[in-house]
């Protein structure tokens, strides 16, 4: 068990126990009179001093105003003899804490979003937003108009279980990962069981190492969720019984399962939820039409090639995701339009874009992501009614007369607009200046839900505004990526964007000052919490002037080797700051105007040591080969994109010991790597890398232990974004 965990559950001693359970149950509400205090002090005496106990029960208690609710409080609490929950004595005061606290959650619906957490492995950092669309698929979140809407209604749930200790938030750069405490878990798994009287209701074997199943049949005959993720896979059983009541299946990350049986589908005759994300499947067996009450696929970041016909009688699908399906070519006519409760098509970062299809789309507006790759199918696009852009990649775009189109299009159509949330514009070869101008002059809207843009491979001098303001057009953005603008001199706009929180630039090699003439806005203010500059050869400094960094929490610099000045002083590490992460060189020699301001920031500085660690490590073969691959695809001679999807991390602590004690890569290694990955703001190469592994993994090379490719695949945040 690890540390902070063991210290939470240690007991405190009276007075250190009363003090926190007062300051989370509220002292006016405890003294508001005797009889409440004195059953306070019971209550608090039943957590027998742990921490989690004493906070959890506190927040519950806090919202109760009379004496009899107190009183119920105390009774649950002394009837929770929760007998063998894995791992916990029979009388455990955090158990019986969450207890109460999943006890007293808003609604059933609320219990079953919590409950769903525990198929996912022991001591895991969830995505937030795979938990969303899991809650989303399983029908935990309905009835929204928009995608965007569940999707809040999502963040908001887990704000809620958060609050109630049941959920905790993972504090890092991007703030996208939550975790479910081990007893938690247990007790949810306990809860799931019926209370221990029907243990194969759920099976839950995750990140087990396991190689194929073999559930006994008695097992298979009543269980209703299983949740085999993060294992090895390779196949799944051709002779199986039938499973008459399983309704969720969640194979995701089974980065070796490359093989669906025809008889398997025939087994489920009730599944409503396939989870296939992450996995070699390359095709679907014509069997898929058995499936006749499914309601979510999920075929995310799999090598499929082509769907089947048969998908399209699959009359209750609702949600159908293919984001990042490179090998997706072949989507007969009508698969798509001949599914009527289809709300949400994801075919963002897939091959597969047919407008002809998604033209004859009837029944309920369906959300959709999607890459396009012509103006044509842009304007296109923005006339279809029946259709809701929520993400929108714009990638080698033909047509396309001057920059400027591109947001012009997107400004002037009220579909593409008004529920957009994620815009990438990728390889736009066209240089010069873009001017973002308002098209219609009588609108004053902006891309209001837009909350995430990368601008990728552009060849733009500069970003100029004509009779429109930052503010107006990207309200509510709240993470940018600018990458490999070769020719972009500054991006002085952002300090004029109200909610920009995630700041990355890399690969702009003409780039001498991230922000100029601060004097000509009234605002000098920054609201970054991450700035990322990576690959900034000429970056000189962040601005010529002062400016102020209220809430930056993380700051990373790499490879910008002419920056030695930074725009502020020692008073930004009395605010937020946890960290600075750079070459040691690089900070060694940064120049202070005041040197006690270096000496002050010294301690949150941490060297980026992962990639000279990789360098001096006898086995990253198969990491070279990735970053080989990756440099084909991007046509660079150097690696520094690749290097990029490393370097741009949130954490480098979790194997810093493991790897300064060896000189292999090791379990803990692996672990850290897969961490890495999942949290890092900036992971489009590698997501471009995984392109590549169906080549790599055909040759002789690959074996089980190729970590690095695991962890690639293993990440559940493939995109640019924090989202």
């Amino acid at each position: 068990m690890r540390a902070d965990v063991i210290k939470k559950m240690e007991g405190l001693p009276y007075d250190q126990a009363w003090e926190l359970f007062l300051k989370n149950a509220g002292e006016n509400v405890i003294n508001s009179e005797p009889g409440i205090t004195r059953l306070a002090k019971q209550i608090a005496e039943e957590c027998a001093g742990v921490p989690l106990a004493l906070i959890t029960v506190g927040k519950v208690v806090s919202a109760k105003r009379s004496i009899e609710a107190w009183n119920d409080v105390l009774k649950q609490l002394k009837k929770s003899h929760l007998p063998k929950v894995t791992g916990m004595k029979e009388r455990d005061p955090m158990l019986a804490a969450f207890k109460l606290s999943y006890d007293n959650l808003e609604d059933d619906n609320m219990r079953a979003r919590l409950l769903c957490c525990s198929l996912w492995p022991e001591d895991f950092e969830i995505h937030k937003d795979e938990l969303i669309q899991c809650w989303i698929g399983l029908g935990l979140i309905d009835e929204f108009d928009s995608i965007n809407e569940a999707f809040d209604r999502g963040h908001s749930h887990i704000e809620t279980l958060a609050s109630a200790s049941l959920l905790e938030l993972i504090d890092e750069e991007t703030t996208i990962m939550v975790k479910m405490h081990d007893v938690i878990r247990d007790m949810a798994l306990w809860i799931s069981s019926d209370c221990g009287s029907n243990q194969h209701k759920w099976i839950v074997v995750a990140h087990a190492g396991l190689r194929q199943l073999e559930q006994k049949n008695e097992e298979w005959q009543v269980v209703e969720r299983a949740s085999f993720m993060h294992n090895e896979l390779t196949c799944l059983p051709g002779q199986t019984a039938t499973f008459p009541k399983l309704s969720v299946l969640m194979l995701q990350q089974n980065i070796f399962l490359h093989l669906i049986p025809k008889s398997f589908f025939r087994s489920l005759p009730v599944l409503t939820f396939l989870d296939l994300s992450y996995t070699m499947i390359r095709e679907l067996p014509r069997e898929i039409i058995m499936l006749s009450e499914l309601q979510h696929l999920n075929l995310n970041f799999t090598p499929i090639e082509a769907l089947r016909i048969e998908l399209s009688n699959l009359a209750k699908l609702k949600y159908l995701l293919l984001e990042g399906t490179h090998s997706l070519v072949q989507v007969p006519m009508g698969t798509i339009f001949n599914l009527p409760l289809l709300k949400l098509l994801n075919l963002y970062k897939s091959k597969y874009s047919n407008l002809d299809e998604l033209e004859r789309c009837q029944g309920c507006r369906k959300n959709i992501g999607i890459t396009l790759h012509s103006m044509t199918d842009l304007e296109r696009l923005g006339s279809l009614s029946q259709l809701s852009s929520w993400k929108l990649q714009l990638q080698n775009m033909r047509g396309l007369a001057y920059s400027s189109q591109l947001f012009e299009n997107i400004m002037s159509s009220h579909n593409t607009r008004q529920d957009l949330e994620r815009l990438e514009i990728a390889n736009v070869l066209t240089s010069g200046e873009l001017i973002i101008a308002r098209s219609n002059k009588d609108s004053t809207d902006g891309l209001e839900s837009l909350r995430y843009m990368a601008l990728i491979n552009v060849y733009w001098q500069k970003i100029t505004w004509k009779a429109v303001k930052p503010q107006t057009v990207f309200p509510n953005l709240h993470e940018l990526t600018i990458d490999n603008c070769k020719i972009l001199r500054n991006i002085t706009w952002v300090l004029q964007l109200p909610n920009l929180s995630v700041l990355t630039v890399s690969n702009c090699g003409e780039m001498e000052e991230l922000i100029s003439c601060v004097e000509s806005f009234a605002n000098s203010s920054v609201g970054l919490r991450l700035l990322t500059l990576v690959g900034l050869p000429k970056l000189n400094c962040i601005s010529r002037q002062p400016l102020n960094f209220p809430y930056l929490e993380w700051m990373h610099v790499i490879s910008c080797h002419k920056l030695r000045k930074l725009s502020f002083g020692a008073e930004i590490c009395q605010n937020k700051l946890k960290s600075i992460v750079g070459e040691v060189d690089w900070w060694e020699n940064t120049q202070w105007e005041d040197v006690n301001d270096k000496n002050s920031l010294d301690v949150y500085f941490k060297s980026d040591w992962f990639m000279e660690a990789l360098e001096s490590t006898v086995t990253i073969t198969y990491a070279e080969q990735a970053m080989e691959s990756m440099q084909a695809m991007e046509s660079t001679s150097t690696i520094t994109d690749a290097e990029l999807a490393l370097k741009s991390t949130s954490s480098i602590t979790y194997a810093e010991q493991a790897m300064e004690s060896t000189s292999t890569i090791t379990d803990a290694e692996q672990d850290w790597f897969t961490h890495v990955l999942k949290s890092t703001s900036s992971i489009t190469y590698a997501e471009q890398a995984m392109e590549s592994m169906p080549m790599m993994e055909s040759t002789s090379t690959i074996t089980d232990e190729d970590w690095f490719m695991q962890a690639l695949k293993s990440s559940s945040n493939i995109t640019y974004d924090s989202k």
